[in-house]
């Protein structure tokens, strides 16, 4: 079971099932086995952040990935609506940079006020976000004793127009490693990583670590899953908290390569969204070998 459950797992900070979430699948498969699957997730964010008035976030992410033995690559991009240019997807999360003002930003001199930006209720704006690639590779088998251990690598190109807060316009790099463990009924994951920003004209971001902790509990004999989970990571801006959230995620698994979640997260600091509601989907599209769920 631990195999479809980590399909729910969190990529990013900010959801389970979306933005960060999205759902990019972290598909552990057996060892002669590949396969080539559709992942997507739809995921409305909103909250103040740092200023002084709600930000609202649509992203629908699409993309492809490819798994075979212990490696797994996935591409994925992302379709964004804001209704402010304040907020920045980066490799990470969501940031609070101010987009077009993040000069204004740089020039907060603490941590937990608001800051006030220019009107922006006459903003609305749809484009498309950075392309993200990610791959894995399984190094340790679990056993009795020891996870399962895989390392990780994402890169995210600055292909998006940064003014409207759909990128950074700088490469982001990420090095990272994700444990797997089954302890009794639950399975319990943990991920570690390190991500590369690089900065904006008037704005400096800060390199993060970034974790995240979850356990999943299968039902109804594999076919639904629970799964809860806590991220955050280092600061990013120096005058705003670290990101961090929860979220609950409840999953429906139709085979060993469909499935659909739906989850909500909360964030716990200024530079995270207040709420979070995502759906996401997971479909093979093709295999060479057929698999059943494993218990």
């Amino acid at each position: 079971m631990m195999k479809t459950i980590r399909r729910l797992l969190p990529r990013r900070i900010c959801t389970a099932a979306g933005i960060t979430g999205v759902i990019l699948a972290a598909i552990v498969t057996e060892p002669g086995f590949s396969a080539i699957y559709y992942n997507g997730s739809g995921q409305f964010a909103i909250g103040k952040y740092i200023f002084d008035s709600n930000t609202s976030s649509y992203t629908l992410y699409n993309g492809l990935g490819f798994s075979s033995g212990i490696f797994n690559f996935s591409f994925s991009l992302p379709m964004i609506y804001q209704s402010t240019p304040w907020i920045s997807l980066s490799g990470t999360n969501l940031i609070p940079s101010g987009g077009t003002q993040h000069g204004e930003v740089r020039q907060r001199t603490e941590m937990h006020g608001s800051t006030v930006l220019i009107d922006t209720s006459q903003y609305h704006h749809t484009g498309i976000g950075d392309p993200v690639f990610h791959g894995e590779a399984r190094i340790i088998e679990e056993s009795t004793t020891v996870p399962a251990t895989s390392l990780t690598a994402d890169a995210k190109p600055p292909l998006a127009n940064p003014s409207n807060g759909f990128g950074t316009g700088e490469w982001n790099w990420s090095l990272g490693v994700s444990l797997a463990k089954k302890l009794g009924p639950v399975f319990g994951f943990v991920t570690l990583g390190y991500w590369m920003l690089g900065d904006m004209p008037d704005l400096e971001l800060k390199d993060p670590f970034v974790y995240s902790l979850s356990l999943g509990k299968p039902l109804a004999q594999g076919k639904y899953s629970v799964l809860a989970s806590y991220s955050g990571q280092t600061q990013v801006l120096e005058t705003a908290e670290p990101p961090s959230m929860i979220s609950l995620m409840v999953g429906r698994f139709f085979n060993t390569s469909s499935s659909l979640s739906l989850s909500t997260s909360f964030g716990l600091s200024n530079s995270a969204p207040d709420i979070a509601i995502g759906l996401g989907w997971h479909i093979g599209l093709s295999s060479s070998q057929k698999s059943t769920l494993d218990p």
